[in-house]
Formats: structure tokens, C-alpha cells, sequence
């Protein structure tokens, strides 16, 4: 897919999708981003071949409003430079393998990283998780 969105629910991502996702001048995206298929999602600062660190990656802002930042259950997804915040629950709720490279979460309600199957095999490779009310890593 083309060009930039705006937000990070249309279109309804389809299996196997790479999802590019812009760093944004303020808090870049406000709502949650569900999935229930394998995704890619990459977050980037100016260039999509960028790795950005700290707080350079793209933020997804539960705005202490929406339970989760992210909520994924496709099985093999892989989320890569991004920032979880402020969700009222988990920053990320995750199912069965999925996979983290650089992705922090941060003061979010109860995890920062919540396997809610407690199954499969997540990988988090240099990940943070820090201010969450519970666990960094659940």
C-alpha cells in the first residue's frame, strides 16, 4: 500500500500486510490498533529504512482513555520501533508468537507486554517496558 494514513484502523489490514508507521510531530496515533491476522509493523522517523531509538519511534497513545495500545492475536506478527503508551490496560495484549524488536511500553495501566494465552513463543529483543502499574512483561 501506498502513501501515509492518517490512522492505523482503515483499512482493515489483510494477512501478511507490512504496515509502515510514521513518527509524528506530537503524540502521533490516538486509538487502538487491533489485529487479528499476521501483520509487520514497522514504525520509522523520516525514512522507511530507518531504525529509529527512543523517543524518535512512533507513539501509539492510549490517552489514558482506550485499554489497550495494541491487541494482537495473529499468530507470527512482528512489531518493530514503536512507543506504547497510556493505555488503561496493557500497552500491548498479544496471542500465540509474536515478535518484538525495539518497541517500549510505557505507563500503561496494568503490563507493558501481556500474553493473554500465555502460549507460543514471543521473542522481545531489545524492548523496554518501564512506569506500567503491573508487570513489564506478563
Amino acid at each position: 500500500m501506498g502513501g501515509a494514513l492518517a490512522t492505523l484502523s482503515k483499512p482493515v489490514p489483510v494477512a501478511d500486510n507490512v504496515i509502515y508507521v510514521k513518527k509524528g510531530a506530537s503524540a502521533d496515533y490516538t486509538e487502538t490498533l487491533t489485529t487479528t491476522v499476521k501483520l509487520i509493523v514497522i514504525g520509522y522517523n523520516a525514512t522507511r529504512t530507518d531504525e529509529p531509538t527512543g523517543a524518535n519511534r512512533p507513539t501509539i497513545d492510549g490517552e489514558n482513555s482506550r485499554a489497550n495500545c495494541i491487541s494482537n492475536s495473529g499468530n507470527g506478527s512482528i512489531f518493530k520501533h514503536l512507543i506504547c503508551e497510556r493505555g488503561t490496560g496493557a500497552g500491548i495484549t498479544h496471542s500465540q508468537t509474536t515478535h518484538f524488536n525495539n518497541v517500549r511500553c510505557t505507563t500503561n495501566g496494568t503490563d507493558g507486554f501481556a500474553n493473554t494465552q500465555n502460549g507460543g513463543s514471543p521473542s522481545y529483543r531489545l524492548c523496554e517496558s518501564d512506569a506500567n502499574t503491573s508487570d513489564g512483561m506478563d
